[in-house]
């Protein structure tokens, strides 16, 4: 027999056994306990298989929601630290401790401006 790997599928040919069984219970003496054990782990399965669709529909909303909250949590945090610089003032370094980048001077190389530096390949020659 093929592995069958969609559980509607397994539950159908479950069903279906269940269904020969009553069909030919005459020619099958004693097969009750088997049938029995069988009915029972389908009620189990579908059982397991509708809290498995609920769980899922449960995450999908969870996701939902902790996007949402994400999202009112960005928000919230830039208008903290849009606080923290209007109180604190935009060059304050503690505006690092918020996730704020203060505005710093830039620094200047030390190079000097009039040093100029060699070229590494000399101009080529005109020839006569």
């Amino acid at each position: 027999m093929a592995i069958i790997n969609a559980q509607g599928k397994v539950f159908r040919s479950w069903e279906g056994s269940l269904n020969a069984c009553d069909a030919q219970a005459a020619r099958l003496p004693n097969v009750e306990p088997l049938k029995a054990e069988l009915q029972g782990i389908l009620t189990q399965s579908r059982q397991v298989k509708a809290q498995q669709e609920e769980s899922q529909a449960k995450v999908q909303s969870l996701t939902q929601e902790l996007k949402e909250l994400i999202k009112n949590g960005q928000e919230a945090a830039r208008r903290l630290r849009g606080y923290a610089k209007s109180q604190l003032g935009t060059k304050n370094e503690l505006l690092v401790q918020f996730g704020a980048a203060p505005i710093r001077h830039r620094v200047q190389s030390t190079k000097k401006a009039g040093a100029v530096s060699p070229d590494p390949t000399p101009p080529p020659k005109a020839t006569p």
